[in-house]
């Protein structure tokens, strides 16, 4: 499901890459592309919660959970911006 979700992703990014293959990603496309990569990550952070019993993946996974929703609050912070 991971998997999938990041191709999804990584497709929708990459087609609409051309326009910015010749400029690069303006201001506020950056924090918007910080913010989806961000949810991505505490996505599955959230899954590894829910199905994994191992301590070191649970205590992992809530690392990330934390950071990234830590992160992904500045980020809509500067979309908002």
């Amino acid at each position: 499901m991971i998997a999938k979700l990041s191709l999804i992703s990584a497709a929708a990014l990459l087609a609409g890459s051309s326009a910015l293959a010749a400029s690069g990603p303006t201001d506020p496309q950056i924090p918007h592309i910080a913010y989806t990569a961000g949810n991505i990550d505490g996505d599955a952070g959230k899954q590894a919660l829910q199905k994994s019993q191992n301590k070191a993946v649970r205590e992992f996974a809530e690392e990330m959970v934390r950071d990234h929703d830590a992160e992904n609050q500045k980020a809509l912070a500067l979309v908002k911006k």
